[in-house]
């Protein structure tokens, strides 16, 4: 008799747990924001960006639905007088959840980001693996107009820093990493910069962050030390004189392997030590040479020279340029020395850190070029 009235019972309450969401709305009733600009121009907040259009809207021709990619600018002396300014121009309801990227100009990351990244963080229409960009140029001027080779800018965009993340020249950086940077005060961080060249979207190097404010945008061909110290991966093409022949040049490929930070406190002076591990590929030399063990030896010894004078550089343009821990040393110093990390002040501490790099670099595949041929090839 229980079992026949606990059936009854779910044969009425269930019907009534699956009428859906109460505010639910067909995607192709809805303007589908693909991207967001925020810059600050005149004193005022001004968004950017691009939103997709999945069906015209009331009063438009009524072909085939398709995607259109439409571009957008709204202007506010605040973030959400910004966003009120948006609501009173769009003719259908807002979908973030396909936001790809946020761009924000240099301008307005110089001064104070962390405001819009509690926004993205606290409020449910983001992704909080939302992507975020530095954009060397006003906003508006990087989405008004669609670039080659992609459906919208905004894709661009995203395609460019993830693939040159996963060439380990780049840092895909989050909204989510941003917050925990933010969070733990003592630290700065990076976010990948982009600019716009004609139709093209071109990534640019790698903006530094000191309590989240803008500090310097360290272009690409210098950020390779910095890479090799925090990047999940690090890949870098280089080219060295030949050791026998310091005329002719060899190109060589470094990819890292192990890398790991130590830290401690010794006589009330932070010491941070970078332990790394990579493998070296030789490619080829410019003028066709002998190959020999010898010449593979010294060319390992340059490599790994070249990898800790950058990593090296990179630690002491932190500290004497930039004056703040964008490589996040200091969570590994937290970790290792609590006691002491609680004693000091770690932002002004840091610049006077000792910093240590030990590099081994071991030539890959080294056999696969006959290395006791006489011959050159």
């Amino acid at each position: 008799m229980r079992g026949k009235i606990l059936s009854i019972v779910l044969l009425i309450v269930l019907p009534m747990t699956l009428t859906g969401c109460w505010d639910y709305q067909d995607i192709n009733k809805r303007d589908i924001t693909l991207s967001i600009g925020l810059d600050k121009v005149d004193g005022n907040y001004e968004f950017s960006g691009e939103i997709a259009r999945l069906m015209p809207s009331s009063g438009e021709s009524k072909g085939a639905p398709g995607t259109d990619v439409i571009p957008y600018r709204s202007i506010g002396a605040n973030i959400e007088d910004a966003r009120k300014d948006y609501d009173t121009k769009t003719t259908l309801p807002d979908f973030s959840g396909a936001t790809r990227v946020v761009a924000l100009s240099e301008r307005y990351a110089r001064e104070n980001i962390e405001p819009y990244i509690n926004r993205v963080n606290n409020l449910s229409d983001f992704r909080k693996s939302l992507l975020f960009v530095i954009n060397k140029g006003p906003t508006y001027e990087l989405f008004k107009d669609k670039i080659k080779n992609d459906t919208s800018v905004s894709y661009g965009i995203e395609n460019i820093i993830r693939y040159h993340t996963a060439q380990g020249a780049c840092i895909y950086t989050t909204a989510q990493d941003i917050q925990a940077y933010i969070q733990f005060k003592q630290i700065g961080y990076f976010i990948p910069c982009v600019e716009r060249e004609k139709d093209e979207i071109k990534y640019c190097g790698l903006a530094a962050f000191k309590e989240s404010k803008l500090i310097e945008i360290i272009p690409s061909k210098d950020c390779s030390g910095f890479l090799a110290l925090i990047g999940k991966k690090y890949i870098s093409t280089i080219t060295l004189p030949d050791p026998d022949k310091p005329e002719n040049t060899a190109s060589l490929k470094v990819i890292l392997k192990a890398r790991k930070i130590s830290t401690s406190y010794v006589d009330n002076k932070i010491i941070i030590r970078a332990d790394i591990k990579a493998d070296c590929e030789f490619q080829y030399e410019y003028e066709a040479a002998p190959i020999n063990k010898d010449k593979l030896i010294k060319l390992e010894e340059a490599v790994a020279k070249d990898l800790k004078d950058k990593i090296t550089s990179a630690v002491e343009h932190s500290q004497k340029e930039l004056k703040c821990d964008v490589c996040g040393f200091g969570r590994y110093f937290k970790a290792d020395n609590y006691a002491a990390y609680k004693k000091i002040n770690w932002k002004e501490e840091y610049p006077k850190a000792k910093f240590e790099a030990n590099v081994i670099v071991r030539m890959k595949d080294s056999n696969l070029i006959e290395p006791d041929s006489e011959k050159s090839y």
